[in-house]
C-alpha cells in the first residue's frame, strides 16, 4: 500500500476518518492487493470547487486532453491534504509560490505544454511581490491566487479573467 497511514491520519480526510472508498468509490477495496486505484472523485464532496475548476484554464486543458495541466491533487496534494491556513498546506500563502512554480517554473513542462508567458514563476519570484512575500510584508504581499484566483483561473485574454487587461487597473 502506497499510502502512509500516519500522513493520511494527519490529513483533513484522515482526521474525519474517511475510508479509502469515500474518495475512490469505484476501486474495489474489498480485496488486497486491489490493483490500480482510480483517481479520487473530489466532486463527490467538493462539487462547487470542481465545477469552478472545470471552467478554468487548467480544467479546459485537461478536458482538451492535456496530461500536464494542474489537477486537484497537483495543487492540494493527495493523501496529505491539510487546510489552507495550515503552514504545511501546499496552498498556504507561504507555500503557494512553490506550488505554482512546480509547473509554471519548470522549463521542461513549460516547453511541453507551451505555457503562455514562459517561466512566470521566475518572473514573480524576482518581482516586487515575490520579494515582499519573503520579506517583512510576507503576511500581506499578494500571492498568485490574489490576482489569478484559485478555482477561477482563466486566460488573461478571456473577458471573465481576473487578469484581463480591462480589469487589472
Amino acid at each position: 500500500v502506497a499510502v502512509d497511514p500516519k500522513e493520511f491520519a494527519a490529513s483533513v480526510h484522515g482526521g474525519m476518518s474517511l475510508p479509502c472508498e469515500a474518495c475512490h468509490a469505484d476501486s474495489g477495496f474489498g480485496q488486497m492487493p486491489h490493483g490500480t486505484v482510480k483517481p479520487a472523485q473530489c466532486a463527490s464532496c467538493h462539487e462547487q470547487a470542481v465545477k469552478d475548476y472545470a471552467a478554468t484554464a487548467h480544467g479546459q486543458a485537461r478536458k482538451d486532453g492535456s496530461k500536464v495541466a494542474a489537477s486537484c491533487a497537483d495543487c492540494h496534494g493527495a493523501h496529505d491534504i491539510v487546510k489552507r491556513d495550515n503552514p504545511a498546506s501546499r496552498v498556504h500563502r507561504a507555500k503557494l509560490e512553490a506550488t505554482c512554480a512546480a509547473c509554471h517554473g519548470n522549463e521542461a513542462l513549460i516547453q511541453k505544454a507551451n505555457l503562455p508567458g514562459g517561466n512566470v514563476a521566475g518572473k514573480f519570484h524576482d518581482s516586487i511581490h515575490g520579494k515582499a512575500l519573503k520579506g517583512a510584508a510576507r503576511g500581506s504581499a499578494p500571492t498568485c491566487t490574489n490576482c489569478h484566483g484559485a478555482h477561477s483561473i482563466l486566460a488573461k485574454s478571456e473577458e471573465g479573467s481576473r487578469t484581463n487587461r480591462a480589469k487589472v487597473p
